[in-house]
């Protein structure tokens, strides 16, 4: 099953960061989570900010990190789509997200890109699931 998990945010991370410098909690949880994954038989892809003079896209404890500046080099259909901290994948057209793709967004923490769709997202079925920290963390986007 192809996953992928697709970092909004502008912090330059792949699989090996966590080795060489600390990171903050959610590119953190992305990496860890994508490599759990990758042990129970997904095919993970990360689409996140990895290219830099410190920082290079490639496959690392077979999870693929793609820069955002790559995406149109994508053309794998997935599965399964996970937004961290965003909803604008979601209604962007990105080619590699099909209307049959199991839709997630990750909010791994209190801020949300897009926020202000994300109602209609879920009610209309754009987005099937909404991750979050905590029963507070539920209620607030809830409210």
């Amino acid at each position: 099953m192809n996953l992928i998990i697709i970092d909004s945010g502008k912090v330059c991370f792949n699989g090996n960061t966590l080795n060489v410098r600390g990171l903050g909690g959610s590119e953190s949880a992305i990496i860890l989570l994508s490599k759990e994954l990758v042990k129970i038989g997904f095919n993970v892809t990360v689409l996140n900010t990895c290219k830099s003079n410190t920082c290079i896209p490639g496959t690392f404890d077979n999870v693929t990190y793609i820069d955002k500046s790559d995406i149109g080099n994508i053309h794998d259909n997935f599965d399964i789509v996970i937004s961290s901290r965003s909803v604008l994948p979601f209604i962007s057209n990105y080619s590699f997200i099909s209307s049959n793709s199991y839709k997630i967004v990750w909010l791994h923490d209190t801020f949300c890109e897009g926020d202000e769709y994300l109602e209609e997202l879920v009610l209309n079925h754009t987005i099937d699931e909404i991750f979050t920290l905590s029963d507070f963390h539920t209620n607030y986007i809830s409210n």
